[in-house]
């Protein structure tokens, strides 16, 4: 007796069960508008290029000498070393582009990249090696002897020249050795110069 009253109950709630799954479907089917899901896809934008301009070359970029040997047509800078590295450095040129002390060297660059002198000629001071020529006596050759290089160089002379005339002067140690060789340079007092000033003629 118990088993056919359990096995009623069971088929009445399964029977019960269904009728509920039946009204649930047909509540589906008879509801009025279904809503409808916008999906709404956005495409990142691509992240802005980032450029920088200098007008000078970076840290680490060309030839730096402690001690210099003028050579014609070289572009060079005067710099200051910071951590083994000549400094990047926007300082417009002196006419005395020689390097003070361990702290500054020269930095040879390419004559396309803005650069604070170009030497025009390499002279001997021909002064007396005993006893060894004093700065005052390295300029005032420098004074005498470069000027007319400068003006073979650009193709104008000095006097009407837009440029300025500069030199770079052998070291301590070099004067030493003997060594009077003078490096006449060509700058710019206003700007930094790009590109070679050979027969530039201004």
């Amino acid at each position: 007796m118990r088993r056919q009253l359990r096995r009623s109950n069971l088929s009445a709630l399964v029977v019960l069960a269904a009728l509920a799954l039946g009204a649930t479907a047909c509540g589906a089917s008879n509801s009025g508008s279904a809503t409808r899901l916008t999906v709404t896809t956005t495409t990142p934008a691509k992240p802005a290029v980032e450029t920088t301009t200098t007008l000078e070359p970076e840290s680490g970029v060309g030839r730096q000498y402690f001690v210099y040997a003028p050579v014609v047509g070289d572009c060079v800078d005067l710099r200051s070393i910071v951590d083994g590295k000549a400094a990047t450095t926007r300082a417009l040129p002196g006419v005395d582009g020689t390097p003070k002390g361990d702290r500054q060297v020269i930095l040879r660059l390419d004559c396309n990249l803005p650069h604070q002198y170009e030497v025009v000629a390499s002279v001997n001071a021909g002064l007396p090696s005993s006893p060894g020529p004093s700065i005052g006596e390295l300029v005032l050759a420098a004074k005498r002897l470069c000027p007319a290089a400068f003006g073979a160089y650009i193709g104008i002379p000095y006097q009407n020249s837009t440029l300025e005339m500069g030199w770079i002067l052998p070291r301590a140690d070099q004067l030493t050795l003997g060594n009077q060789q003078i490096g006449c340079t060509v700058l710019d007092p206003k700007a930094k110069l790009v590109g070679t000033v050979r027969e530039a003629k201004r």
